[in-house]
């Protein structure tokens, strides 16, 4: 094992739930030496999975950054290990595995952003009908005559506001009309 060390940050990933899109976490790779450095990733579980870039050199005292995607899975969280392991350049020849300097980074799933059971508003696999449900069930009306107000408050609210945009555009095109008339009968006047 090499004296030179990489700090790795952070060591624990945290992904959200629900786990249906991919998600990318960084982490920052800093060589405090003199000496550049070699570096290359090794995952437990490449399938759900990848860390970009997986190998490379950092010179001295500089950082680099790792992006680590997870892909969409439908289950919970899979387990996975990240591995950085690092040697200085100047040894990578004839470098036995024992020669690599190892920082492990902990996968969990994000303790204060987990759905818990039973909570509704968190639910991770809504259906599109149960978003109907849910829609219909807040904003059904009391009674009709409510609806039949809803209704002409909404068509009259859309006519107000068209008839608004309009007359704010009319207003806007007739200013810039005066004040280009305006301008050119200034410059056509002569000046003593």
């Amino acid at each position: 094992m090499s004296s030179v060390q990489l700090i790795v940050t952070p060591l624990t990933l945290s992904f959200q739930a629900p786990l249906l899109h991919p998600q990318k976490r960084l982490i920052t790779l800093l060589n405090p030496s003199d000496k550049t450095v070699i570096y290359r990733i090794h995952m437990t579980n490449d399938t759900d999975y990848s860390a970009e870039p997986s190998t490379g050199r950092i010179e001295p005292f500089d950082t680099t950054e790792l992006t680590v995607t997870l892909s969409p899975v439908k289950e919970d969280l899979p387990g996975c290990l990240v591995d950085v392991r690092s040697i200085p350049e100047d040894m990578i020849d004839g470098a036995n595995e024992e020669d690599w300097n190892s920082s492990d980074v902990k996968i969990e799933l994000d303790p204060k952003k987990t759905p818990r059971q039973g909570d509704e508003t968190l639910r991770m696999r809504l259906q599109p009908q149960d978003l109907a449900q849910i829609f219909e069930k807040h904003c059904q009306p009391v009674c009709t005559k409510c609806t039949q107000m809803c209704a002409k408050s909404t068509t009259s609210h859309l006519w107000r506001n068209r008839l608004t945009y309009f007359l704010v555009v009319l207003g806007v095109g007739l200013a810039a009309y005066l004040s280009y008339g305006a301008l050119l009968n200034f410059k056509s006047e002569p000046v003593f």
